[in-house]
């Protein structure tokens, strides 16, 4: 009997043996699942990480916030997701026109998880309550390549209901073909930005969320955000305009935490650091030489005068630098060209108490956010 018992066991043994260890086992099999997860995992951080910039369509809205039904405003979302699938994502409303507080302007913040299709709301907050993670799946919409799309409500205390719609692309993508940019309050404002190479909308004062781990090349996170620096600096909740006359219609865009705009003198001023850039269109007699020429006239025996010819997007301009006892200007005049008895531009005269105030890489983002509609 032992010796049957014996042969069994053996039988058993070189069974098992056969079945898992060969080619295409249960070992191999679970090795192979398990490159695959990474594999998938690495192409959801690819799709999902990064910046996307869109709206908040208002609507069932009760109570305090009735007000704002039929609403929208603009709205920027930043996904970062680790190696399996799972992370943070934040919604901040880029101008502070709806939610400006102390915690950077968020709609909404969560814990997610991601496949293929949808990104999941886990757990996090809304407005002021908690989100309702059976409300939070983003869906790319069929009818609009590549366009998430979310809604959902929170509740207050009081009982008010918030009710809104998310709407996202990509950041980056222009949103061509979309008639529905006519109801997005600022969207000239992101176009400008992209136009200016900004591909973060807060610039290098985002360092992103941690979650992210570093590629296999041993470079940036494998998401689409990155920075550009302050002169990339978000431009604009409101475009300045002003008329050119017959040359058109020039705009440019501001950073509205740092510069308030006077629509009456065009003039922008920075409260903290005094700063000003008045924005005159330059209609008149005189013509670009000519107005060189009175330059180091007039102001060639102030201090550290100087003035240099250069181009600012692509036009003539003029860069007179100089201080005096009320203290520093930087004037920079771009000559839009044309066939006229006078000089038809743009003039900027940036005033602070120093040099060093005027000619900084946020006053240059200004200037150079300058466009001109024809």
């Amino acid at each position: 009997m032992k010796k049957i018992k014996l042969l069994i066991l053996l039988l058993v043994f070189v069974f098992l043996l056969c079945a898992c260890g060969g080619s295409g086992g249960v070992a191999d099999d679970m090795s192979d699942d398990s490159e695959e997860a990474v594999a998938e995992s690495a192409g959801l951080q690819e799709m999902w990480n990064g910046w996307y910039y869109g709206c908040i369509d208002m609507d069932d809205c009760t109570d305090n916030w009735a007000f704002l039904n039929g609403a929208t405003y603009d709205a920027v979302m930043y996904v970062e997701l680790d190696k399996n699938g799972n992370g943070q994502f934040a919604i901040y409303d880029p101008f502070g026109d709806l939610i400006s507080n102390e915690h950077s302007n968020v709609y909404v913040q969560a814990k997610c998880h991601a496949d293929k299709s949808r990104l999941y709301g886990d757990s996090g907050t809304a407005f002021n309550g908690n989100l309702d993670s059976s409300d939070w799946v983003y869906v790319h919409n069929r009818a609009i390549p590549e366009k998430l799309n979310v809604g959902g409500y929170s509740l207050e205390k009081n009982g008010a209901k918030i009710g809104y719609e998310f709407q996202f692309k990509p950041w980056g993508d222009r949103w061509e073909d979309d008639s529905y940019t006519e109801f997005i309050p600022y969207f000239e404002s992101y176009l400008a930005a992209l136009d200016a190479g900004l591909t973060s909308p807060f610039g290098d004062s985002f360092k992103g969320f941690g979650i992210a781990e570093p590629s296999a090349a041993g470079g940036e996170s494998t998401g689409k955000a990155s920075a550009s620096g302050e002169r990339s600096a978000l431009l604009g909740a409101n475009p300045a305009k002003l008329d050119i006359n017959d040359r058109g219609v020039a705009y440019l865009y501001y950073p509205a935490d740092k510069f308030k705009y006077d629509d009456l003198y065009g003039k922008l001023k920075n409260e903290k650091t005094g700063v000003g850039i008045l924005i005159d269109p330059m209609l008149g007699a005189t013509n670009f030489a000519e107005l060189k020429q009175s330059y180091a006239e007039n102001n060639s025996d102030e201090d550290e005068y100087s003035l240099v010819e250069t181009t600012v997007n692509g036009y003539k301009a003029l860069i007179l630098k100089y201080s005096d006892w009320l203290g520093a200007t930087m004037r920079v005049d771009v000559d839009f060209g044309g066939e006229h008895d006078g000089w038809y531009g743009i003039s900027f005269a940036v005033s602070g108490d120093s040099l060093e105030d005027c000619d900084t890489d946020l006053v240059w983002a200004v200037i150079e956010s300058m466009k001109l509609v024809k």
